[in-house]
């Protein structure tokens, strides 16, 4: 062992200045990425994790179909849903749309406000590897994250993300129990309506017959009259206070985003890493040395054989 790196110590020594010519260049080219590279900000903001519900496979399938995500299915929660959202088309392009500083985020981040269609997707997956989600399996905390050239914009373009995601659960995410809701307000109206008009002819009825008890066939058409009323206002309340049931259970099941901690400027650059790059330009320069220096040494040694032989 002490040998072979004698061996290799008096070949680097024979070709110093070919192995450090080379160790420099590669120093060179990364001092030129490290320091050149724009700075990137990384902001962050901190979820709680959703209530869990009974109600959650049927919303997870709900928001596959409205996603156009796939594997949806194969997820434990929302809480592993919450990073493939931020990174949904959807909210991405609302956020986009949304004005800071007087300008929309597509103009601070695409520096122009009119893109082509082509240069609106190149955009769209650009955002996309920008912005990142993870939950935590002891805690249960979800983070979203967003790594953009401004800090400031970093962090104002998070907190827009978790708005964006906040009004894609509220009206886009329809429950089972906001699918009765609905229902049950349409029959209410349908029912309303229909007091309201046995109402007006029971009241036009016995303007119109001021003495109904006079004849059996005005008090048997007063009595329908009112039966047909008393018969819809019945469903009426009712249906009133189905209506309030499925209120309560629609907000029990709809998922909202919980916002532990938002975002704010981060102070500290995560790239480049120029420590980092320096030491892997280091490390690679060295290897290339000694593939080099080992090179030349066989080519020098092949061609001494080759003129001994002739």
């Amino acid at each position: 062992m002490i040998a072979f790196v004698t061996d290799w110590l008096r070949l680097l020594d024979a070709h110093r200045r070919l192995f450090g010519g080379i160790v420099a260049v590669c120093l060179a080219a990364g001092a030129c990425v490290a320091f050149l590279s724009p700075k990137q900000y990384r902001a962050s903001a901190q979820l709680l994790p959703p209530m869990a519900n009974g109600q959650t496979s049927q919303l997870i399938s709900r928001l596959s179909a409205i996603t156009g995500l796939e594997n949806m299915g194969q997820h434990p929660g929302f809480a592993a849903l919450y990073p493939d959202i931020a990174q949904s088309r959807g909210v991405l392009e609302g956020a986009l749309a949304q004005q800071h500083a007087g300008r929309t985020f597509r103009f601070w981040i695409a520096r122009q406000d009119s893109l082509t269609p082509r240069e609106h997707e190149r955009l769209l997956r650009w955002l996309k590897r920008r912005v990142e989600g993870y939950s935590n399996p002891l805690t249960g905390l979800i983070t979203i994250a967003v790594t953009l050239k401004d800090p400031v914009l970093a962090a104002a373009f998070t907190n827009e993300l978790l708005r964006q995601m906040d009004l894609f659960f509220s009206t886009q995410v329809v429950t089972e129990a906001g699918a009765k809701r609905v229902s049950i307000d349409a029959r209410l109206r349908e029912v309303e309506t229909l007091l309201r008009e046995g109402e007006d002819r029971l009241e036009d009825f016995l303007r119109a017959n001021r003495l109904p008890e006079a004849s059996p066939a005005l008090k048997l058409e007063e009595t329908r009259l009112r039966r047909d009323m008393e018969v819809n206002a019945a469903l009426y309340v009712e249906l009133k206070r189905q209506r309030e049931i499925a209120r309560v259970e629609e907000v029990g099941t709809t998922p909202t985003l919980r916002v532990l901690e938002p975002a704010v400027p981060p102070l500290v650059k995560v790239s480049p890493r120029r420590a980092i790059i320096l030491g892997f330009s280091l490390v690679v320069g060295g290897i290339i040395g000694l593939a080099a220096v080992k090179l030349r040494q066989d080519l020098a040694a092949a061609r001494h054989a080759g003129a001994r032989d002739a």
